[in-house]
């Protein structure tokens, strides 16, 4: 029960902080969530950040680019690690990992041609 709490709270806390850190008005004013983040139970998870879609350099590059740019993913990704940092919220990464059986798939993505 305890881990679905705090599961819940993280899931909460990244939607937050999403919405915290994209929203802005003319006068620069952030909405109040309406919720309370209770820090003991809370983590901020960032899952499969890739330097391939964050990256000029990455082969992905010119699938994301527009969209990356347009919702300043990377300004944003960035405001959210500081924003973790201040609050003393622990921060998880979780990398993505290409395992040696996976070149033997038989269906690729787009991008994996």
């Amino acid at each position: 029960m305890r881990n679905e709490k705090i599961l819940k709270t993280v899931a909460v806390l990244v939607i937050n902080m999403v919405i915290w850190v994209g929203a802005s008005t003319a006068s620069g004013d952030l909405p109040d969530p309406g919720m309370e983040i209770s820090v003991e139970n809370t983590a901020l998870v960032i899952t499969d950040p890739q330097n391939d879609f964050l990256s000029p350099d990455g082969v992905a590059w010119g699938v994301v680019s527009k969209s990356v740019e347009e919702n300043n993913t990377i300004e944003n990704i960035d405001r959210l690690f500081k924003a973790a940092k201040q609050a003393e919220i622990p921060v998880f990464i979780s990398p993505h990992y290409y395992y040696p059986t996976d070149n033997g798939w038989k269906f690729g993505g787009a991008l994996e041609v």
